[in-house]
């Protein structure tokens, strides 16, 4: 299995007689290389299930997302060893159907930065911007707190009162550029790391 060859990628990596700061270094060096190759059942994706976004006042939607996270072993062994995450979301309010010809009433988007802390052996959930903080000790809690997305966004001041016709269209996806320098190509290359709902849209409800 692949995960066995990573596991032994980074059992031999980590022998090396080298100082502290350049092991770590070396082991994502050996995640990267081990996590190019991937078998089909091992790729991460994550899908956006339902999508809906309710107008509770004048000037504020409750925007309401159930996704489906699938992390790849590469993944949960990357933060398993330290590495950092941010799982980006991005939403855009417009008049009418989305469309990259028109310009968007309104842009927003954030993230949630995943950690595992190896001393207490808990994952962080850190929500940007809003700063609240979850608390996971697996792998199954994380996903279960990911998958079930809700916010809610302030209207534009320039929106008119009698604004109709209204979508709202969002994006999950996993941020590769925020990862250590060593693991963003393989990254790229590798369907291990991709993990992108893609723009879905919905008609926000009165």
């Amino acid at each position: 299995m692949r995960m066995a060859s990573t596991m032994r990628c980074w059992k031999s990596t980590a022998d090396l007689s080298v100082s502290p700061g350049h092991k770590v270094l070396w082991l994502l060096v050996a995640l990267s290389l081990c996590s190019c190759q991937t078998d089909s059942d091992e790729q991460a994706s994550v899908s956006l299930l339902t999508l809906s976004a309710t107008q509770t006042d004048r000037i504020e939607l409750l925007l309401d997302a159930q996704l489906a996270h699938q992390l790849s072993p590469a993944i949960i062994e990357a933060l398993q060893n330290g590495v950092r995450m941010k799982f980006r979301w991005s939403v855009r309010l417009d008049q009418g159907k989305r469309s990259i010809w028109k310009t968007a009433l309104m842009e927003r988007s954030g993230y949630f930065e995943v950690a595992y802390r190896s001393l207490s052996q808990r994952f962080t959930i850190s929500a940007i911007p809003s700063g609240n903080i979850d608390s996971v000790d697996s792998i199954p809690l994380l996903t279960d707190t990911l998958d079930h997305f809700q916010t809610p966004l302030t209207l534009p001041d320039n929106l008119s009162k009698d604004a109709s016709d209204l979508y709202i269209s969002a994006r999950f996806y996993l941020d590769i550029n925020s990862l250590p320098p060593p693991l963003k190509l393989p990254s790229y290359l590798s369907p291990a790391w991709h993990m992108d709902s893609g723009w879905q849209s919905t008609r926000v409800a009165d």
